[in-house]
């Protein structure tokens, strides 16, 4: 359990791009943050005197871990409050150990 922390940009067009982390946990949660953070809907990009602008943000990305028998069955992800709205946790089956 703990906290990997993401920077990215939101490029012009709201893509997140240049995914990379800031604060290591542990290698299998490192690679599943970058992979919940890769997988976000485009965003709204931000502006800056009318156009669109490539903006940096930093995420810390939270795991809870659930174990079963000593494996990883469950983990949940709390992207926290980002840009004013509260991003919802979500439970993901566990797909790494």
């Amino acid at each position: 359990q703990g906290t990997v922390t993401l920077r990215f940009v939101v490029s012009p067009t709201g893509e997140i791009t240049k995914v990379e982390v800031l604060r290591q946990l542990d290698p299998a949660c490192d690679k599943e943050a970058l992979r919940v953070i890769k997988s976000l809907p485009q965003w709204v990009p931000g502006k800056q005197n009318g156009k669109p602008v490539p903006v940096y943000f930093t995420v810390p990305v939270r795991f809870k871990l659930q174990y079963d028998g000593g494996k990883v069955y469950k983990y949940e992800v709390c992207l926290g409050y980002i840009h004013g709205h509260d991003i919802p946790r979500n439970d993901f089956p566990a797909g790494f150990h």
